[in-house]
């Protein structure tokens, strides 16, 4: 199965258990440590594209997010899928502090009115 094909079946659009709106962004991001990238964020979690590399699948994760402007963020988290490659992930936070909530939640409100893939 492809990268995509992965992503596909990972973070699909209409997946069942979705529960807030999602953005697809192109934002840096550590978790766990090991850099690499969101493409997907939502209020309640977020997908990760971790390349070669990949964060420690002991469940728990913290996240260090890089918003629009430069904000950063650090949230804790679970890991909750990966794809088979072990390169993609995707995360349910457990804890987001007020400001980084605040600015997600900014950030989807502004994908509401301009609904394209956002760079942040």
């Amino acid at each position: 199965m492809s990268i995509a094909e992965n992503l596909k079946s990972l973070f699909g659009k209409g997946h069942p258990r979705r529960r807030e709106p999602r953005l697809r962004v192109r934002s840096p991001a550590t978790v766990n440590g090991v850099q690499g990238r969101l493409f997907d964020l939502s209020l309640r979690g977020c997908g990760f594209y971790a390349g070669l590399a990949a964060p420690d699948m002991d469940k728990r994760a913290v996240i260090e997010l890089v918003l629009r402007k430069g904000q950063k963020f650090r949230v804790k988290g679970k890991i909750v899928s990966r794809d088979d490659e072990g390169m993609v992930f995707g995360i349910v936070f457990t804890h987001v502090p007020d400001d980084a909530f605040d600015a997600i939640e900014d950030l989807l409100s502004c994908a509401k009115v301009r609904p394209d893939n956002v760079d942040v």
